[in-house]
């Protein structure tokens, strides 16, 4: 279950509609459900993004742990 939330927003004609919204992780997570080979590319997409930001992350905390030092 999502814990989407209603949100004012203007649509093209002008008007103010409901809009669900999410957060980010919630976001990713209902993409990471969606069981169809059309959402492949997409999710292949997600983990190599995902496997460099955690790269990222090992240097920056190797680098402060070297200024520690």
């Amino acid at each position: 279950m999502t814990n989407c939330h209603g949100l004012k927003m203007t649509a093209a004609d002008g008007k103010k509609r409901m809009t669900d919204v999410t957060t980010t992780e919630q976001l990713l997570r209902i993409f990471q459900s969606i069981p169809s080979p059309k959402a492949e590319p997409f999710k292949l997409w997600l983990a190599e993004v995902g496997k460099e930001r955690i790269i990222e992350e090992i240097a920056e905390v190797g680098e402060e742990e070297k200024d520690d030092i």
